[in-house]
């Protein structure tokens, strides 16, 4: 079986997994992908693209916000949580356009920030209870972990709105 068939065969399983097409190297190698045909197509002008380090976006064209969003997550690896405006927009409320996607990270987690994902590391991130789906806290403890230089103004709510 060529590596092209072969590697089409367990594309299905990382885009149906909620993730839109956005999968890292370790889960595309673990599903039985070679390292070399990943490389292949996110080269300049394939199939895929880079969007973060260990990340791939399984199209060519513009990544849309909730791909980069997604993308964000994978990057900053399990137990990652989006914060402030960026998970508000899941929720659909709009707010201004940042290109900057925020995600908390466990204190011990060596991860730095890159391209458009911001990561913030955190001694108190939200429990498994406080989070409703894979990494997205509910509307009322957004504005408490909002990072400090994102201010909630910023997407028209007043210091004087309530949230919750």
């Amino acid at each position: 079986m060529s590596t092209t068939v072969r590697s089409q065969l367990f594309l299905p399983a990382a885009v149906d997994a909620g993730r839109e097409g956005v999968a890292t190297h370790a889960e595309l190698i673990a599903a039985g992908m070679a390292k070399s045909t990943i490389m292949w197509r996110i080269q300049p002008g394939g199939r895929w693209q880079r969007l973060l380090p260990g990340v791939v976006l399984m199209h060519s064209g513009r990544p849309t916000g909730r791909e980069r969003l997604l993308g964000a997550l994978a990057y900053a690896g399990p137990d990652s949580v989006l914060t402030g405006m960026s998970a508000l927009r899941l929720y659909g409320l709009r707010t201004a356009d940042s290109r900057r996607v925020h995600v908390l990270v466990p204190h011990d987690r060596r991860r730095q920030s890159h391209a458009f994902a911001t990561v913030e590391r955190t001694r108190y991130l939200p429990t498994r209870d406080q989070i409703r789906t894979v990494g997205l806290l509910p509307t009322a403890n957004l504005a408490a972990y909002s990072p400090r230089f994102e201010p909630l103004f910023s997407c028209g709510l007043s210091r004087r709105s309530r949230v919750g």
